[in-house]
């Protein structure tokens, strides 16, 4: 129709806007709450009604949102709190109730998760990651049982970004 409206308040600084595959429904990060925070929103496009903080930061954590599951229930996040000290959670959009998935229960140590995104196949986190060494190298997370593998054998560089066929194939 060519109609816009503007969904946040106009005011607070939001970015990485991630639609859900039904959409009707966009997740971002945004300082709305403290003007400080990078917390966790979801909006309704459809409908009027301003966006509902699904997830507060605290601690001086920030949250960037990824990707949604395939199920559109959860997101899939990145909290970061420095350059060597990030991690990848799911999110439940309904109650705000987190999951962490990297680093898992057995990886030590801090390490840093540059970008990720949900597999078709809904058991598979696809992300880049120096977990392990010096470089980010491409990894599969399985998320029932934290298994993470290395895809792309590190190398002298980083790996600046990825994309997911829709297929999950490439």
């Amino acid at each position: 129709s060519g109609v816009s409206r503007r969904l946040t308040d106009g005011k607070s600084l939001h970015g990485s806007p991630v639609w859900a595959h039904a959409g009707q429904r966009l997740a971002f990060h945004g300082t709305g709450r403290d003007g400080m925070s990078y917390d966790l929103y979801v909006v309704d496009t459809t409908t009027d009604a301003p966006p509902r903080l699904v997830f507060p930061a605290s601690g001086g954590d920030s949250f960037t949102v990824l990707d949604w599951t395939l199920d559109d229930r959860q997101l899939l996040v990145r909290r970061y709190s420095s350059i060597t000290d990030s991690a990848l959670l799911l999110v439940d959009v309904e109650t705000g109730v987190q999951t962490p998935l990297a680093p898992g229960p057995k990886d030590k140590g801090p390490f840093s998760v540059t970008a990720a995104q949900v597999a078709p196949d809904a058991r598979s986190i696809y992300y880049l990651s120096d977990h392990g060494g010096e470089h980010i190298e491409l990894r599969r997370l399985d998320i029932y049982s934290h298994e993470s593998t290395v895809l792309a054998a590190q190398s002298r560089w980083d790996i600046d970004n990825m994309e997911l066929s829709r297929d999950g194939r490439h």
